[in-house]
């Protein structure tokens, strides 16, 4: 365990086979947070707040599943997280 910045413990994610997890360097609150932290818009498909806001992210690959081939530890990434259980976008290259 480490202490997360807002000083909760938080366990380590792992990644599913096709994901990667990501060290956040910045991120970008935009007026859809703001919506959210006010329980409209996305905020049904998050669960019960509280909710992380700033969902475009830039950073630094720091593990990648075992079906990823197109990524690597220590790549430099930016996007947008996806939810659970909707589908996923697709990549524009």
């Amino acid at each position: 365990m480490r202490s997360a910045p807002s000083g909760f413990d938080t366990l380590r994610p792992e990644p599913l086979p096709t994901e990667v997890l990501v060290r956040v360097e910045a991120a970008g609150v935009n007026p859809v947070d703001a919506k959210t932290r006010a329980g409209q818009g996305v905020a049904g498909l998050l669960g019960e707040p509280p909710f992380i806001l700033g969902w475009d992210v830039s950073g630094v690959v720091e593990v990648v599943g075992h079906g990823v081939h197109t990524l690597a530890v220590g790549d430099e990434v930016y996007g947008m997280p996806w939810f659970r259980g909707r589908r996923r976008p697709t990549r524009s290259m």
